[in-house]
């Protein structure tokens, strides 16, 4: 969905809403993340079959921004957009060698996500801010694979996730946010594979994170009034 859709919804919901308070908000934001993914899949290398659970850290930047409407002072609903630069670590395991000439790659994100909220009204923002959110659209691309001479992967999936806001220092403030994301397609030199999925002696069972984010946001309130019938 374009950005100009979501403005022309929001603007809707603004100006008809029966409620007795509406306000739009954009908020961008900045800060990083660290998080935790497992892999289940198995596939032939050059000398040696790659079978288990793989699995690793991940850390980097994060922005973005969000926007929503605010209504009947506590409650909001939006859609916030957000990148990722990452280092994609990957674990050793220490019951085999074959892992030992793999390595740590760079990775990007992106995701759009749908939220809901409640909010507590204070006289200069929100005292406090608390929301869940879906995430239809999620694109996680690694620079190239952990094994040697192998091309870049790109996943797409799911993710939930919920947040919570507080004020830091006039304008700003501070977010905390953890997803749990699910992989349901790898695209790798043009073979595309669903997840689950099976063929061609390769088997790809599942492929999920888990990453908490934190931010410095600052939100900027238009249209700010009163209406009702």
């Amino acid at each position: 969905m374009r950005l100009t859709n979501l403005i022309y919804i929001f603007f809707f919901l603004h100006f008809f809403c029966k409620s007795t308070y509406a306000a739009i908000t954009v908020e961008p934001f900045l800060g990083g993340e660290l998080g935790t993914w497992k892999s289940q899949e198995s596939f032939p290398l050059d000398d040696y079959d790659v079978e288990g659970t793989q699995r690793g850290i991940s850390y980097g930047l994060y922005y973005g921004s969000r926007i929503y409407i605010g209504i009947l002072k506590a409650l909001f609903v939006g859609a916030g957009y957000y990148q990722t630069k990452n280092q994609w670590n990957v674990s050793d395991d220490p019951d085999t060698s074959n892992d030992n000439t793999w390595k740590d790659v760079t990775a990007s994100r992106k995701s759009l996500n749908l939220f809901f909220g409640l909010q507590k009204p204070g006289t200069a923002g929100p005292l406090y801010k608390l929301w869940f959110g879906f995430g239809p659209l999620e694109t996680l691309a690694l620079s190239e694979a952990h094994q040697p001479s192998k091309t870049a992967i790109t996943y797409s999936g799911t993710s939930l996730s919920g947040g919570y806001s507080m004020p830091l220092k006039g304008w700003f403030y501070v977010n905390l946010e953890f997803s749990v994301i699910s992989m349901n397609k790898r695209t790798q030199s043009g073979s595309e594979f669903e997840i689950p999925s099976s063929s061609n002696f390769q088997t790809y069972t599942s492929y999920t994170f888990n990453t908490i984010m934190a931010s410095i946001s600052m939100p900027f309130t238009f249209f700010k009034q009163k209406i009702g019938w």
